[in-house]
């Protein structure tokens, strides 16, 4: 749906066929309403098509067929947003594209581009991680630990997870990167307190950062290496005993 009601002379424009007649062939131009047009038969191509509605002037380029076919899918694409948004804000359709949807084809060329262009800049979270030891050799140990990790994850969204006593490994995702990283030194600096009332202690392997997915992998594969020594460890105890 455009602004223009008719396109302008030698557009090309998506048809949909409905009659083949002696003249020439009628149309309904799908990207004005649906209104009939006619295609005189001295402008059709002679190439074999695979579909009637593909049916192409003579004179059209292959380029411009496909620039007059990816416009239409663009266009297709906005008209669902748009008849949604209508619907779901019970306005007109037209109106809509009055006030909101035929400026931004003015000003981007394209409504579909400026649609692109603001899911480009919707902020991602990023993935922020940091590594910790946390050790209590007092009475209380693996319970205060345990208090200790509580507390941090109470300060925010952080998952923190065992890589292999006495290191852990904390995970969150944020938007916005530096109140991430604000958010995890504080839940760091509860996990501190919090472990050294019960005379435990806490050390910082590697602060708050962004990580990539090589980061991922690698943390993967070390924890996948730790759970087979465990389990190699493990079967060596189980060998003791029969002995």
């Amino acid at each position: 749906m455009y602004e223009e009601p008719f396109p302008e002379v030698d557009q090309l424009v998506m048809v949909n066929v409905k009659q083949i007649a002696e003249i020439g062939a009628y149309v309904h131009l799908l990207e004005y309403n649906n209104i009939e047009g006619m295609i005189q038969l001295s402008e059709f191509s002679r190439r074999r098509i695979r579909s009637i509605q593909k049916l192409v002037r003579r004179r059209a380029s292959p380029e411009e067929v496909a620039q007059c076919e990816e416009r239409f899918l663009k266009s297709k694409t906005v008209h669902s947003i748009m008849r949604y948004c209508a619907e779901k804000l019970d306005i007109n359709l037209e109106e809509l594209y009055t006030t909101f949807g035929w400026p931004l084809y003015k000003e981007y060329g394209h409504a579909y581009d400026a649609f692109k262009l603001a899911i480009t800049l919707t902020p991602q979270p990023v993935k922020l991680r940091a590594d910790i030891e946390c050790t209590c050799f007092a009475y209380e140990g693996i319970e205060a630990i345990r208090r200790a990790l509580l507390a941090g994850e109470q300060c925010s969204t952080d998952e923190i997870t065992l890589i292999a006593p006495p290191l852990y490994v904390m995970v969150t995702n944020a938007t916005d990167k530096q109140y991430g990283i604000q958010v995890m030194e504080k839940a760091i600096q509860a996990i501190d307190e919090s472990i050294k009332q019960s005379k435990g202690d806490l050390v910082v392997k590697m602060k708050p950062k962004a990580v990539s997915e090589t980061d991922d992998a690698e943390l993967k594969q070390l924890m996948e290496k730790l759970a087979v020594e465990n389990t190699e460890v493990a079967g060596d105890d189980d060998l003791s005993d029969e002995e």
